[in-house]
């Protein structure tokens, strides 16, 4: 079972998700969804964005996290992930533009996925 997180503010509208965090899928390390148009490409980024007071954490189900309960689980995880594993995952050797770990090895993904 996997989960997608997303960040939401009071200005986003209903119909939209949000922000894409990114996704749990158990037993999986976290995978980040990189948006570099707005600098988030690595962990410590994701963190200073999400600790805003006015962002709130929602996964897809509806579920409502704050910053305190949702980070200590989305980077728990080893970093050891093989993207090769999840076959919806576009398999490549390296790292790219498209897929990489940040300096401290948590996985990022510059595409959409769900």
């Amino acid at each position: 079972m996997s989960v997608n997180y997303y960040a939401r503010t009071t200005q986003t509208p209903a119909n939209n998700d949000g922000l894409h965090i990114g996704q749990h899928a158990h037993p999986c390390e976290f995978l980040w969804r990189a948006h570099p148009e707005l600098g988030l490409t690595t962990v410590q980024a994701w963190s200073d964005y999400l600790a805003q007071p006015e962002i709130h954490i929602v996964a897809e189900h509806g579920l409502e996290l704050d910053y305190h309960e949702f980070w200590p689980d989305a980077v728990a995880r080893p970093a050891n992930v093989d993207f090769r594993m999840a076959t919806r995952w576009i398999p490549m050797i390296g790292p790219s533009e498209r897929r990489w770990h940040d300096v401290n090895g948590h996985p990022f993904a510059n595409y959409e996925f769900w």
